[in-house]
């Protein structure tokens, strides 16, 4: 430390510790006033009292005062002034030493990043020194990197509150985590989460990402770290559905994935994943297919293989979750009438059953499906004529 900044703050030191001993004295000449003014008797008064007394006698000869001493000391000990005056004196000059007082030097470090990853705040960041000393103190460091110690030159500078130069010399000595610390504690947000990821510390770049809402390089580093489920949420605050679905279905979230390629416009990959969600449903529902969220799923799957121009796959997935109105619907629509027959009689629809198989020529089998359906629903009258037809 400099001479100069050495005997100032000795100086400090002193008046300090001056302070704290006549703030205690005064406290107790205050203690014994009260003392002997209303409890006289009283053990402590009794004990405390002579030491006082000689106490102002030392304090009267100091001040000049020759004749009397013990008189005018026991005067003044049970005196308005050291009863009411001395002790709050005292705790002004106790509690003033003990604070800590604010080095002028000392500022709020705003960094590239305003306010703190908690939430804002000044920087704790120690204060910078002046402009003659921080010369002094670059040259010491730098030759003490020349000689080999940039970690020292490092703490070195860290101590003196040069920031900058400290997370210069733990970069050059590869100590990148003390340098996204030293980046971190200078609110510089952004170049303490990329000297993280450089350091092979991907989650704590993410966090700090994510306090920051740089919501895609938060995602790209929670993905390197492992979380992709993380990364997708984040990925989809960003709008980038696309990357959003990958991780989902990474992570082993297909109904996510779907919905998030929905967003992306890729249909074909949102019907697999939904796909994948039917299956998963399905195994885990005890209706099975009937359950109402199921059917629910097997229709939007089977939209999106139609949107995706996959009739085919469409219709398959219709038909595995019982869904054969729409299954028979694909078929009608690329021209598959007697599959379509199939899947409505399935559906239990045999109106339309009927009425696909009379355009197929089939009118003798079309009347008895009809006949056994009115049959069945207790229309006997309209069953007899579709038997006779």
């Amino acid at each position: 430390m400099p001479d100069g900044d050495f005997l100032l703050a000795l100086f400090r030191f002193l008046g300090r510790l001056v302070c704290v001993c006549a703030g205690l004295v005064f406290i107790a000449l205050g203690a014994v006033g009260l003392g002997v003014a209303y409890q006289p008797e009283h053990e402590f008064v009794r004990s405390a009292s002579p030491v006082a007394v000689r106490f102002v006698v030392v304090a009267l000869k100091l001040a000049g005062q020759t004749e009397n001493l013990r008189q005018v000391a026991e005067a003044a000990l049970g005196g308005v002034f050291l009863r009411f005056g001395a002790a709050p004196i005292g705790l002004i000059l106790f509690v003033g030493a003990i604070l800590p007082g604010r080095n002028r030097n000392e500022i709020p470090d705003e960094g590239d990043g305003g306010d703190s990853a908690l939430g804002g705040g000044f920087s704790t960041v120690a204060a910078a020194p002046k402009s003659s000393i921080a010369r002094k103190i670059r040259k010491q460091a730098g030759a003490m990197a020349r000689k080999g110690s940039p970690i020292d030159a490092a703490e070195y500078c860290l101590d003196s509150g040069m920031m900058d130069e400290a997370a210069d010399y733990f970069i050059a000595a590869e100590q990148l985590v003390r340098a996204a610390e030293v980046r971190h504690d200078q609110n510089r947000f952004t170049e303490s989460a990329e000297l993280y990821l450089r350091a092979d510390l991907p989650e704590s770049a993410a966090r700090i990402f994510a306090q920051q809402e740089m919501h895609i390089e938060a995602a790209e580093a929670y993905s390197l770290a492992g979380n992709p489920s993380v990364a997708a949420e984040l990925f989809e605050e960003a709008g980038e559905h696309l990357r959003a679905a990958e991780s989902y279905e990474e992570s082993g979230f297909p109904r996510n994935a779907a919905q998030a390629y929905v967003k992306a416009g890729m249909w074909e990959k949102a019907a697999i994943c939904m796909e994948q969600t039917v299956a998963e449903e399905m195994s885990s529902s005890v209706t099975g297919a009937q359950n109402p969220q199921v059917q629910k799923f097997v229709r939007m799957a089977g939209n999106l293989f139609e949107r995706a121009g996959q009739d085919e796959r469409a219709e398959a997935v219709l038909v595995r979750g019982e869904a054969f109105a729409e299954a028979a619907a694909v078929a009608l629509k690329n021209g598959r009438k007697e599959q379509a027959v199939e899947h409505y009689m399935e559906a239990k629809d045999a109106p339309r059953a009927a009425d696909l198989m009379r355009d197929l020529g089939q009118h003798e089998q079309a009347a008895r499906v009809l006949a056994e359906h009115h049959r069945d629903i207790g229309d006997d009258e309209q069953a007899a004529v579709h038997y006779e037809e």
